[in-house]
Parts: C-alpha cells; structure tokens; sequence
C-alpha cells in the first residue's frame, strides 16, 4: 500500500485526522502508564486539565513535524 504524503509546510486530511489521534491517545496512555500499580488510586486524583494539555502538546507535535516533513519524509527537506 502506497503511502500519500503531504508536501514541505502542507497537511493533507490524513494528517489532520491522525492528529486528532495522537492528541486522543496520548493522555489515555499518560494515564494509564501513571495509575499501574498505584496502590489506592481514586479518579478524584486524575488531573483532567494536565491530561488535555498532554493531548494538545502531542497532537500539535504531530502536525508539527508533518507540516515539516516533504513528500518524501525528509524532515526540513533535508534530513530522512
């Protein structure tokens, strides 16, 4: 299966989308990865606001360096 890739400083909808992926699973994962094996962990302790802040940073992280990356995957047009 061929991959489509967005050009230098473009973002195509897949892109978007899995953008939106990484900005969904990263705090679930942050989560998850921080209350195993926490002896009496309660929801009540779960910081909502830290866990969409990890959310944001990661999905515009992605789209970051899609946004950066050529049609090739070079990084800058220069490194890949």
């Amino acid at each position: 299966m061929e991959t489509i890739r967005s050009g230098f400083v473009r973002l195509n909808k897949s892109d978007i989308i899995k953008g939106f992926v990484m900005a969904f699973a990263t705090p679930i994962l942050v989560y998850l990865a921080d209350i195993i094996g926490v002896p009496g962990f309660t929801f009540a302790a779960l910081d909502i606001g830290m866990l969409v802040k990890i959310g944001l940073a990661s999905g515009f992280t992605y789209l970051i360096k899609n946004w950066l990356t050529d049609s090739q995957g070079k990084l800058l047009g220069h490194w890949g």
